[in-house]
C-alpha cells in the first residue's frame, strides 16, 4: 500500500516543476506586458512633448521672422513710419485707460447721483476689476523699463 501511494505521489511531483515553471512563465509574461504597456505610454508621452517643442520653436522662428520683417520695413522707410510703428503700443495703451476712465468715471456719476458719495459707492466704483486693470498696465510699462535698464547694463 505504501508502495503504491510512495509511487503516485513520486509519479504526482514530478509534474510539480512543469506546473510551477507555467505558472511563473505566465507571472513572467503578465509582468513583460505591463512593462511594455507602460514603455508605450512614456513613448506615447515623449512624442507628445516632442511635438510640443518643435510646435514652440515653430511659433519662436516664425515671431522672429515677423520681427526682422517689420524691422527691415522700417529701416527702408521714412523716419515718421518708424516713429509711428514705436508709438502703436503707447497709443493703444492711452487710448484703452482714457476709455475705461471715460467708462469710469460715468459710472462713477451715476452712482453718485443716486447714492451720494458713500463708502460703499467708492467701492462700488474702484472695484476689484479697476485696480487689476491700472496695476496691470503700471507693471507692464514701469517693469519694462526696469528689465530694458537690466538687459542694457548686462550688455555694457
Amino acid at each position: 500500500m505504501f508502495t503504491l501511494l510512495s509511487t503516485l505521489l513520486g509519479f504526482g511531483t514530478s509534474f510539480l516543476p512543469s506546473v510551477l515553471n507555467f505558472f511563473q512563465a505566465k507571472e513572467d509574461n503578465t509582468h513583460e506586458i505591463n512593462m511594455m504597456v507602460k514603455q508605450a505610454e512614456i513613448q506615447l508621452k515623449m512624442g507628445e512633448q516632442k511635438l510640443e517643442a518643435a510646435i514652440v520653436d515653430g511659433d519662436i522662428r516664425e515671431i522672429e521672422a515677423a520681427h526682422k520683417e517689420q524691422s527691415a520695413t522700417i529701416r527702408k522707410g521714412s523716419r515718421w513710419l518708424a516713429n509711428l510703428s514705436g508709438s502703436i503700443r503707447p497709443i493703444v495703451t492711452y487710448l484703452f485707460v482714457a476709455e475705461f476712465l471715460v467708462v469710469t468715471w460715468s459710472i462713477a456719476y451715476l452712482i453718485m447721483q443716486r447714492d451720494g458719495v458713500t463708502i460703499e459707492a467708492l467701492q462700488q466704483i474702484l472695484n476689484e476689476d479697476f485696480m487689476i486693470l491700472f496695476s496691470a498696465i503700471v507693471a507692464y510699462w514701469f517693469g519694462n523699463r526696469t528689465q530694458e535698464k537690466r538687459i542694457g547694463q548686462a550688455y555694457k
